[in-house]
Protein backbone atom coordinates (compact mmCIF):
# COMPACT_ATOMS: atom_id res chain seq x y z
CA UNK A 1 0.00 0.00 0.00
CA UNK A 2 1.54 3.21 -1.05
CA UNK A 3 2.51 6.10 1.59
CA UNK A 4 -0.25 8.85 1.94
CA UNK A 5 0.68 11.69 4.51
CA UNK A 6 -2.60 13.05 6.48
CA UNK A 7 -2.92 16.63 7.05
CA UNK A 8 -1.82 17.58 10.97
CA UNK A 9 -5.63 18.05 12.67
CA UNK A 10 -5.35 21.27 13.75
CA UNK A 11 -8.46 22.93 14.41
CA UNK A 12 -10.30 19.65 13.97
CA UNK A 13 -9.43 17.68 16.99
CA UNK A 14 -12.19 18.88 18.90
CA UNK A 15 -14.53 17.86 16.51
CA UNK A 16 -13.09 14.11 16.60
CA UNK A 17 -12.66 14.13 20.00
CA UNK A 18 -16.81 14.90 19.62
CA UNK A 19 -17.14 12.37 17.45
CA UNK A 20 -15.60 10.01 19.05
CA UNK A 21 -17.47 10.58 22.01
CA UNK A 22 -20.88 10.17 20.05
CA UNK A 23 -19.76 7.12 18.80
CA UNK A 24 -19.22 5.75 22.13
CA UNK A 25 -22.17 6.84 23.34
CA UNK A 26 -24.35 4.95 20.28
CA UNK A 27 -22.06 1.81 21.20
CA UNK A 28 -23.21 1.61 24.73
CA UNK A 29 -26.99 1.80 23.88
CA UNK A 30 -28.53 -1.19 23.45
CA UNK A 31 -30.20 -2.38 20.08
CA UNK A 32 -32.62 -5.60 19.83
CA UNK A 33 -34.78 -6.69 17.06
CA UNK A 34 -38.14 -7.67 18.70
CA UNK A 35 -41.92 -8.21 17.20
CA UNK A 36 -40.96 -6.86 13.67
CA UNK A 37 -39.18 -3.76 15.48
CA UNK A 38 -35.39 -2.60 15.76
CA UNK A 39 -35.34 -0.86 19.03
CA UNK A 40 -32.91 1.23 20.70
CA UNK A 41 -32.58 1.30 24.77
CA UNK A 42 -30.81 3.98 27.01
CA UNK A 43 -28.45 2.88 29.82
CA UNK A 44 -31.26 2.09 32.10
CA UNK A 45 -32.73 -0.18 29.71
CA UNK A 46 -35.88 2.42 28.30
CA UNK A 47 -36.28 2.32 24.64
CA UNK A 48 -35.47 5.77 22.93
CA UNK A 49 -36.16 5.00 19.56
CA UNK A 50 -38.24 2.09 17.43
CA UNK A 51 -38.46 1.46 13.83
CA UNK A 52 -40.40 -0.65 12.10
CA UNK A 53 -43.82 -2.46 14.11
CA UNK A 54 -45.09 -0.44 16.75
CA UNK A 55 -46.98 -1.33 19.71
CA UNK A 56 -50.17 -0.80 18.31
CA UNK A 57 -49.42 -2.87 15.35
CA UNK A 58 -48.83 0.31 12.74
CA UNK A 59 -45.75 0.77 11.07
CA UNK A 60 -43.02 3.94 11.17
CA UNK A 61 -40.60 5.63 13.60
CA UNK A 62 -40.83 6.25 16.85
CA UNK A 63 -38.36 8.10 19.14
CA UNK A 64 -38.41 9.70 22.53
CA UNK A 65 -39.01 13.17 23.22
CA UNK A 66 -37.10 14.90 26.48
CA UNK A 67 -39.69 13.54 28.46
CA UNK A 68 -39.12 10.17 27.42
CA UNK A 69 -42.12 9.74 25.86
CA UNK A 70 -41.97 7.55 21.87
CA UNK A 71 -43.18 10.41 19.81
CA UNK A 72 -43.77 9.14 16.25
CA UNK A 73 -41.66 11.45 13.38
CA UNK A 74 -43.58 12.07 10.31
CA UNK A 75 -43.62 9.71 7.30
CA UNK A 76 -47.13 7.26 6.06
CA UNK A 77 -48.42 5.06 8.66
CA UNK A 78 -49.71 1.70 7.81
CA UNK A 79 -51.71 -1.13 9.26
CA UNK A 80 -52.52 -4.38 8.49
CA UNK A 81 -55.65 -6.53 9.13
CA UNK A 82 -56.71 -10.01 9.19
CA UNK A 83 -58.01 -11.76 6.16
CA UNK A 84 -61.94 -11.49 6.43
CA UNK A 85 -64.10 -14.35 5.22
CA UNK A 86 -66.97 -15.21 4.78
CA UNK A 87 -68.42 -12.26 4.70
CA UNK A 88 -72.05 -11.84 3.35
CA UNK A 89 -72.66 -7.94 4.96
CA UNK A 90 -75.18 -5.57 2.99
CA UNK A 91 -73.97 -2.44 5.01
CA UNK A 92 -70.35 -1.03 5.21
CA UNK A 93 -68.21 -2.77 7.49
CA UNK A 94 -64.83 -1.74 10.13
CA UNK A 95 -62.96 -5.02 11.24
CA UNK A 96 -60.78 -3.19 14.45
CA UNK A 97 -57.36 -4.53 13.72
CA UNK A 98 -57.56 -2.33 10.56
CA UNK A 99 -57.74 1.12 11.58
CA UNK A 100 -55.19 4.39 12.63
CA UNK A 101 -55.65 7.45 14.56
CA UNK A 102 -53.90 9.92 12.97
CA UNK A 103 -53.26 13.48 13.78
CA UNK A 104 -54.40 15.84 10.89
CA UNK A 105 -52.40 18.91 10.23
CA UNK A 106 -53.79 22.49 9.34
CA UNK A 107 -54.11 21.38 6.10
CA UNK A 108 -56.86 19.53 6.64
CA UNK A 109 -55.27 16.34 3.86
CA UNK A 110 -54.80 13.23 3.81
CA UNK A 111 -53.14 10.62 1.29
CA UNK A 112 -54.98 7.24 1.75
CA UNK A 113 -54.95 3.72 0.46
CA UNK A 114 -56.91 0.89 1.02
CA UNK A 115 -55.84 -2.39 -0.51
CA UNK A 116 -57.63 -6.12 -0.17
CA UNK A 117 -57.58 -9.25 -2.45
CA UNK A 118 -61.07 -9.92 -2.94
CA UNK A 119 -62.52 -13.19 -4.23
CA UNK A 120 -66.30 -14.08 -5.12
CA UNK A 121 -67.87 -17.24 -5.85
CA UNK A 122 -71.18 -16.55 -7.16
CA UNK A 123 -72.33 -14.42 -10.85
CA UNK A 124 -73.20 -11.00 -9.92
CA UNK A 125 -71.32 -10.91 -6.84
CA UNK A 126 -70.02 -7.64 -5.79
CA UNK A 127 -67.35 -6.68 -3.22
CA UNK A 128 -66.61 -3.39 -2.57
CA UNK A 129 -63.71 -1.53 0.07
CA UNK A 130 -63.28 2.35 1.05
CA UNK A 131 -62.26 4.22 4.11
CA UNK A 132 -64.35 5.61 6.90
CA UNK A 133 -63.21 8.78 9.05
CA UNK A 134 -64.43 8.88 12.27
CA UNK A 135 -67.94 8.54 11.03
CA UNK A 136 -70.09 6.08 8.91
CA UNK A 137 -69.40 7.23 5.52
CA UNK A 138 -66.69 5.94 2.84
CA UNK A 139 -64.58 7.53 1.34
CA UNK A 140 -63.16 6.11 -2.22
CA UNK A 141 -65.13 2.92 -2.88
CA UNK A 142 -63.38 0.13 -5.37
CA UNK A 143 -65.72 -2.65 -6.28
CA UNK A 144 -64.94 -5.75 -7.70
CA UNK A 145 -67.64 -7.65 -9.74
CA UNK A 146 -68.01 -10.96 -12.08
CA UNK A 147 -70.87 -11.86 -13.97
CA UNK A 148 -70.01 -14.72 -16.29
CA UNK A 149 -72.39 -17.59 -17.34
CA UNK A 150 -73.17 -21.38 -16.16
CA UNK A 151 -69.54 -21.93 -16.60
CA UNK A 152 -68.88 -19.39 -13.69
CA UNK A 153 -66.57 -20.72 -11.19
CA UNK A 154 -65.62 -17.70 -9.04
CA UNK A 155 -63.29 -14.17 -9.52
CA UNK A 156 -60.40 -12.82 -8.11
CA UNK A 157 -58.89 -9.17 -7.81
CA UNK A 158 -56.20 -7.14 -6.36
CA UNK A 159 -58.45 -3.89 -5.50
CA UNK A 160 -56.78 -0.60 -4.34
CA UNK A 161 -57.71 3.05 -4.13
CA UNK A 162 -55.85 6.07 -3.51
CA UNK A 163 -56.69 9.03 -3.01
CA UNK A 164 -56.45 12.63 -1.01
CA UNK A 165 -59.31 13.14 1.79
CA UNK A 166 -59.53 17.08 2.21
CA UNK A 167 -61.23 19.24 4.45
CA UNK A 168 -60.43 17.14 7.32
CA UNK A 169 -60.23 19.08 11.17
CA UNK A 170 -56.72 19.87 12.61
CA UNK A 171 -56.21 17.39 14.78
CA UNK A 172 -56.89 13.24 15.72
CA UNK A 173 -58.77 11.84 12.86
CA UNK A 174 -59.80 7.56 13.18
CA UNK A 175 -58.94 6.16 9.68
CA UNK A 176 -60.71 2.85 9.36
CA UNK A 177 -60.45 -0.17 6.72
CA UNK A 178 -64.23 -0.87 5.34
CA UNK A 179 -65.81 -3.41 3.12
CA UNK A 180 -68.78 -4.45 1.69
CA UNK A 181 -70.81 -7.00 -0.11
CA UNK A 182 -73.47 -6.75 -2.67
CA UNK A 183 -76.23 -9.33 -3.56
CA UNK A 184 -74.24 -12.39 -1.36
CA UNK A 185 -77.12 -14.48 -2.33
CA UNK A 186 -76.32 -17.91 -1.09
CA UNK A 187 -72.45 -17.65 -0.75
CA UNK A 188 -69.87 -15.33 0.70
CA UNK A 189 -67.17 -13.26 -0.15
CA UNK A 190 -63.79 -13.17 1.10
CA UNK A 191 -61.31 -10.02 1.73
CA UNK A 192 -57.80 -11.16 1.41
CA UNK A 193 -54.62 -9.24 3.21
CA UNK A 194 -56.69 -6.09 3.96
CA UNK A 195 -54.29 -3.20 4.79
CA UNK A 196 -54.52 0.92 5.28
CA UNK A 197 -51.80 3.51 4.67
CA UNK A 198 -52.39 7.25 5.45
CA UNK A 199 -49.71 9.99 4.81
CA UNK A 200 -51.32 13.19 6.47
CA UNK A 201 -50.22 16.34 4.17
Amino acid sequence: MPYVETPPLGGNASLLQDLIRRMDVLEARTRVIQNGALIIRNNAGVAVAVIGQQADGTYGLKVANDAGVLQRIGGAQSVFGADLTGKTNISWATPLDCQLTVDISASGQALVTSFAEIFTYVSGQVGGIGVIVDSSTPYGTSYFSVSAGAAYIGGQSNEQRTLIISGLSQGSHVFKFAYQVQQPGASSVDFYSPSLTIQPL
